[in-house]
């Protein structure tokens, strides 16, 4: 996504980000997978709930902030920079999220891993 800001072919930027749809795609699968392994069963409909409502302030509030930064700056490089940032923050959280997630651990017999609280982040 931020290369594509330094390349003048269309082509190429098309390429580019068709590449970075792609990626921000394919964990969709895992995503949606996260909530139903780390928490118990009779919270498991509420935990998807929370974390679709997240994703649609995100799909308010992106096209709102790239908006802003491009009448403010007047290109899209620093809307796009600010979505890349989003993405890397949101590999982060995920990443600190899945530490507490004990793959050893016997599952329920919803088959849902145990959480792992006593690991320090």
């Amino acid at each position: 996504m931020v290369v594509g800001q330094f390349v003048s072919d269309p082509f190429l930027q098309m390429l580019l980000l068709s590449i970075t749809a792609i990626c921000v795609y394919a964990p969709y699968g895992p995503l949606w997978a996260i909530p139903t392994a780390i928490v118990p069963a009779s919270i498991a409909g509420a935990a998807l709930g929370l974390q679709n409502a997240i994703g649609n302030l995100g799909g308010y509030y992106g096209p709102k902030v790239v908006g802003m930064l491009k009448d403010a700056t007047g290109d899209f490089h620093a809307g796009f920079y600010f979505l890349a940032g989003s993405l890397v923050l949101a590999a982060i959280t995920t990443l600190i999220l899945g530490r507490f997630v004990n793959p050893t651990a016997k599952a329920d017999s919803g088959g849902r891993s145990e959480l792992k609280l006593s690991q320090n982040v």
